[in-house]
């Protein structure tokens, strides 16, 4: 089964807009080097909600699965990313991991 990585990051308020690039190029870069990484978007918050809380920026990854995740989590390049991130890129960060269902999903869709 798929899994989805989540990570949302709450940025150090000096930050320029270039780290942040940066560090979203990092994970970018990973596409075609980790084995089992099939998918990865770096986006920026646009939420209005005042339930987006300071969360600015942060990664989606689909991996073909479980173990897929787990050999990423000891890829050089994750560890590269995790080292720049460590380095003052940000005050929280969040990682929530789940079971892409895929067309099973029990979601549902507004068809009108």
């Amino acid at each position: 089964m798929k899994v989805q990585h989540v990570v949302l990051f709450r940025t150090a308020k000096e930050l320029s807009a270039e780290r942040i690039d940066y560090v979203g190029e990092l994970f970018l870069q990973c596409l075609g080097h980790c084995d089992g990484l099939e998918n990865i978007q770096w986006v920026s918050n646009q939420s209005a909600s005042k339930f987006a809380s300071g969360w600015t920026c942060g990664t989606i990854m689909q991996f073909r699965d479980a173990a897929a995740r787990d050999n990423y989590l000891i890829h050089p390049m994750h560890q590269e990313v995790s080292k720049e991130t460590s380095k003052g890129f940000y005050t929280q960060v969040v990682v929530f991991d789940y079971d892409d269902p895929g067309e099973k999903s029990a979601g549902r869709q507004n068809t009108a």
